[in-house]
């Protein structure tokens, strides 16, 4: 699936949930919050939820959940941050890209897609998310949002490796 309609689902699927009564007491959806390097730069504290990894043309390559931390420390978690990260006279070495990129990734392994591979280490992949009130909703979007990945697509996305 392409990011857009990840975030068009994840919006119907909050809409649902708010329209039985179970409690939603706030969501915001982020289809695409940029590239990752500029967010780093001046990073959005959003709240619990879920969020998506997309290249620029859109595919979604991972989806996953922050329920017990912010959104953007939970994405950090997937692209360590630099060295270099809170130094202001740091020349930025090591690194690739526009020098905001992330050289390292738990994420890369044999498996991964070149494009998937430059956008990681270059930090120019995309964000998207949705925040969610309760935090514990954060796991129901995810799983639904994934569910949603292998039922139109016939797989999950490219990090994703169970539902969940």
């Amino acid at each position: 699936m392409m990011a857009q309609q990840i975030a068009d689902a994840a919006e119907k699927f909050l809409q649902e949930i708010a329209s039985v009564n179970l409690k939603v007491s706030s969501h915001a959806v982020k289809a695409d919050a940029g590239r990752f390097c500029d967010i780093f730069r001046n990073k959005d504290e959003a709240e619990q939820g879920a969020y998506w990894f997309f290249t620029t043309d859109g595919t979604v390559y991972d989806i996953g959940k922050a329920s017990d931390n912010t959104i953007w420390r939970r994405i950090c978690a997937h692209a360590p941050l630099p060295k270099w990260f809170g130094d202001p006279t740091a020349k930025y070495l090591g690194t690739t890209g526009d020098g905001w990129g992330f050289p390292t990734s738990t994420h890369l392994n044999d498996k991964t897609s070149d494009d998937v591979r430059t956008h990681t280490k270059n930090g120019t992949f995309h964000v998207g998310w949705v925040a969610v009130q309760p935090a514990n909703l954060a796991t129901l979007v995810e799983v639904y949002l994934q569910t949603l990945c292998l039922t139109v697509d016939g797989k999950l996305p490219e990090f994703v490796y169970k539902i969940g």
